[in-house]
């Protein structure tokens, strides 16, 4: 057995490989996590029970390592095995396992779509819009019911452009229902999390170059935000200013100022109640929000308005 087949060791190497994707030493990354992969199949084969689980994981991070160099059209087998894997740990565990399932399911669904097998990629997603109404009705955390709107809201973007419009209206039903038991709830670092997941996956649609689902998961933080609680800890507020840019930019690409104005806002509104925080990082984001936010209110046709945003930007970098 190779030195890279510890366990440990393997986890430590997917856990570098996913650091590396976020510098410009992606292909590093992506050899790393080849290196994992290989190394969990190693263990997997002489002992599934107890290492199917870092499998799964390693060939999930594969999967977003081939994406982070290529496209979302490589790694699809990777994911397909480990949701596969994922199933069975979940039929015997699912408090453990039905969350990864689904994290993988969604990851799959994208693939599939991009690959030409958008009914598959639907149906995969439905699954794992169950598995978490499953995992809510056990568990009740808000949490929980968090990442089953943002499953709700990711759905209804992936079922525009369909026939199937008992489903859309199914999962928009859901959605208000789900919609009001958040507000009744005490906000949590979930709140934070779920804009967070809901705009990434944005982020990837537009990314796998599906922009009418990518400009219905942006509305859909939109529709979030009116239901979440206001986040008092300085990482959920960033958080959720960073998920509002990344709102804005993909509802600008799809040329609707509207709402794209309206994420751009509430992104100057939440970096704004990061400032008094000491750090020069909280005042440069501020002021980069302040820049974005100008650009929408020109479009709108509020020049007045985007020179005193540009005014404030101007000053806070002069800081």
């Amino acid at each position: 057995m190779s030195p890279g087949s510890d366990p440990e060791v393997v986890w430590a190497m997917i856990e570098e490989s996913a650091r590396l994707a976020g510098t410009r030493h992606r292909a590093d990354g992506l050899a790393l996590a080849e290196k994992a992969s290989a190394a969990a199949r190693e263990l997997a084969a002489s002992d599934p029970a107890s290492h199917d689980p870092l499998l799964a994981a390693a060939l999930v991070n594969l999967a977003h390592r081939k994406i982070d160099v290529a496209s979302y059209r490589k790694g699809r087998s990777e994911t397909q095995l480990a949701v596969e894997l994922y199933r069975r740990l979940a039929a015997s565990d699912p408090v453990t396992y039905d969350g990864p399932l689904a994290d993988a399911g969604d990851l799959l669904s994208i693939q599939l779509t991009v690959n030409g097998r958008g009914r598959e990629g639907l149906t995969v997603m439905q699954e794992a819009v169950r598995i978490r109404q499953a995992r809510y009705r056990r568990e009740g955390t808000r949490q929980c019911l968090a990442e089953l709107l943002v499953s709700l809201l990711w759905l209804r973007a992936r079922m525009i452009g369909t026939s199937q419009w008992a489903g859309f209206e199914t999962a928009q039903a859901q959605i208000k229902r789900y919609c009001r038991e958040l507000a009744g709830v005490a906000g949590t670092a979930s709140d934070a999390q779920a804009a967070t997941r809901l705009a990434a996956q944005a982020v990837q649609a537009r990314a796998a170059d599906l922009p009418v689902q990518a400009q219905a998961a942006a509305e859909g933080v939109l529709d979030l935000l009116d239901h979440l609680g206001d986040p008092a800890g300085v990482d959920d507020r960033e958080q959720i200013a960073a998920a509002m840019t990344a709102a804005a930019e993909v509802l600008a690409d799809r040329a609707l100022p509207g709402h794209a104005l309206r994420a751009a806002a509430l992104a100057v509104e939440y970096h704004q109640a990061l400032t008094p925080n000491p750090g020069e990082r909280y005042r440069a984001d501020l002021a980069t929000a302040l820049r974005s936010y100008a650009d929408r209110l020109v479009l709108d046709q509020q020049r007045a308005k985007a020179w005193s945003m540009r005014r404030r930007a101007r000053r806070l970098e002069a800081e």
